[in-house]
């Protein structure tokens, strides 16, 4: 089975008070309006979830995409959360927060085809100035794993006390153990709690429903209950569907990279 597994890492939040406080924050925010639309083919539903937590030293990991109420914590401690995620067990990325505020992000996902991959939208700098690291603890995940960069081959570790190598998606959990975090799932005294949480749900909308979603789409460019975009943007998203539909028909190769391809 395809690893999916995503994480959160929080640095320096009180021990007293979790996982009371993490309850609190995925309750309120809970009270706010329903994310997204009422009228897609996924709405967000309320779920109770199972969340794992395991503490090593001022270090919590989190499993189960905790990250709306762990950006939350994040801001109300003035500390620094980092979002790690492995994609299909195929690689992995992260996204960086220091109190509660979006930092930089490290993610191999783009909208635009040959847009600049792994590890080039922000430095280990970046890392060593918000998580407190030294920087030759971390900077060497910091490579291309399409072949340009010379520190990286196949079979090459990061560390040489790493357990994974590069192009071996297991790798975030030597990242991971180099954070100062421990994976929950390994150890039996991890914490364990359940928080209400938004989730999506396929929804099969009624014949009427579906066709005033359709009348909306082409009047307003937009689901009944989202703003109407104006024409300008209709516009710029017809193009961009256009220009995508005509890639994956003349460039499939485009929307197809995977770790170890060669350059564009």
């Amino acid at each position: 089975m395809a690893n999916r597994s995503t994480y959160s890492i929080l640095k320096g939040i009180p021990r007293d008070n979790f996982p009371r406080v993490a309850i609190e924050a995925a309750a309120e925010l809970m009270n706010g309006p329903r994310p997204g639309s009422a009228w897609g083919d996924w709405v967000q539903t309320p779920t109770p979830v199972t969340f794992r937590a395991k503490w090593n030293g001022d270090t919590l990991c989190i499993t189960n995409h905790a990250a709306p109420w762990a950006i939350e914590l994040s801001r109300r401690y003035s500390c620094p959360l980092l979002e790690l995620r492995c994609h299909e067990s195929e690689h992995w990325d992260f996204g960086l927060f220091h109190a509660g505020e979006f930092v930089a992000d490290v993610a191999y996902y783009d909208d635009r085809p040959g847009t600049p991959r792994p590890w080039r939208k922000v430095g280990p700098e970046d890392l060593e100035r918000v998580w407190g690291i030294a920087l030759d603890r971390v900077d060497r995940y910091f490579v291309d794993w399409r072949g340009t960069d010379h520190r990286v081959q196949r079979g090459w570790k990061a560390y040489e006390s790493d357990r994974f190598p590069h192009f071996d998606a297991d790798q975030l959990y030597d990242f991971m153990g180099a954070l100062g975090a421990v994976e929950p799932w390994w150890t039996p005294d991890h914490i364990e709690f359940e928080a209400m949480m938004w989730r999506s749900q396929t929804v099969e909308h009624p014949i009427h429903r579906r066709i005033i979603r359709r009348a909306s789409m082409l009047l307003r460019g937009s689901y009944p209950d989202v703003p109407a975009r104006s024409l300008r943007r209709r516009y710029e998203f017809w193009k961009q569907r256009r220009e995508t539909r005509w890639l994956l028909k003349h460039h499939p190769e485009a929307f197809t990279w995977r770790p170890g391809d060669p350059e564009d």
